[in-house]
């Protein structure tokens, strides 16, 4: 059984025909560009302006996806969808379980790090 809940490594993993070097890029890329494309989205919000959220969830989707966090992936396309709807603006529990979800993601794709180095180490 997978020890992510989360993420799916290997399906990046699997994008970049197994090089762990890559990997290791491209998670550390996410945490470090993910903050600030949540900063954009959460400040879209609190502006109400419809456009910018879909953009903004339009973009973090795009990271989210490749790292394989199918669920963060699947609220972003909800916030995107949503926000052509006239008015809308996610209620607080959405908001708080995209931050739920982004908290686990963040913290599973830390954590891949360190399995993937580890197991790059045994078999170098």
């Amino acid at each position: 059984m997978s020890p992510y809940c989360h993420i799916d490594p290997e399906k990046l993993l699997l994008v970049l025909d197994g090089d762990i070097g890559a990997f290791r890029k491209l998670s550390t890329m996410y945490l470090t560009i993910a903050p600030a494309m949540l900063a954009k989205l959460e400040a879209a919000i609190a502006r109400g302006e419809a456009r910018a959220i879909a953009v903004a969830a339009h973009a973090l989707h795009g990271a989210t996806v490749l790292i394989g966090a199918d669920q963060l992936s699947a609220v972003l396309t909800d916030f995107e969808r949503q926000a052509g709807v006239a008015d809308w603006r996610p209620r607080a529990p959405d908001m708080a379980h995209l931050h739920r979800l982004y908290a686990a993601v963040a913290g599973e794709v830390s954590d891949s790090l360190v399995h993937f180095n580890s197991r790059q180490a045994q078999a170098g």
